[in-house]
């Protein structure tokens, strides 16, 4: 069952000595602010946990409330509508533009691009996404970021 935090790890193998990244700090636009990094270490591994990028969770949930692919978790979409009622028209046709690029994109493509430590529109700008894709994710995020946010918040 999701809770209204809806935490997401992000897990990234780095090397043995990694350098510390600090957590950012806001300035200006649309930015990912770190609440927790943590090395890990595992023999040769060094696991970096970092938990609470803004970018990763919109992304995330955005992902799961989509439905693209049958490994979706549907308690994402059965905890937005009990909490925020059912979706309207047109943020159910937002979700399938998402659906849409996920599937012609698949598994791999897009989380090197938003499971980061980046703001939003530097993610955005990753030329990875290419424009048209890019164009399409932000009118997404933003119709679900501050509901996003709400839900992390409390």
């Amino acid at each position: 069952m999701i809770t209204a935090a809806c935490l997401l790890a992000l897990i990234v193998a780095v090397p043995a000595d990694p350098p510390h990244i600090p957590a950012t700090k806001p300035t200006g636009g649309s930015v990912s602010v770190l609440s927790s990094v943590k090395n890990i270490r595992a023999g040769p591994l060094t696991l970096e946990v970092r938990v609470g990028t803004r970018t990763a969770h919109v992304f995330h949930v955005v992902d799961q409330l989509s439905g693209w692919s049958e490994y979706c978790h549907a308690q994402y979409r059965r905890y937005w509508e009990k909490t925020h009622g059912p979706f309207t028209e047109a943020e159910t046709a937002l979700l399938a533009e998402h659906a849409e690029i996920r599937r012609r994109r698949g598994w791999g493509s897009l989380e090197p691009i938003f499971y980061t430590p980046k703001g939003l529109e530097a993610a955005l700008a990753d030329p990875r996404l290419g424009t048209v894709d890019a164009t399409t994710e932000r009118r997404v995020f933003a119709a679900f970021a501050p509901r996003i946010e709400e839900m992390m918040a409390s």
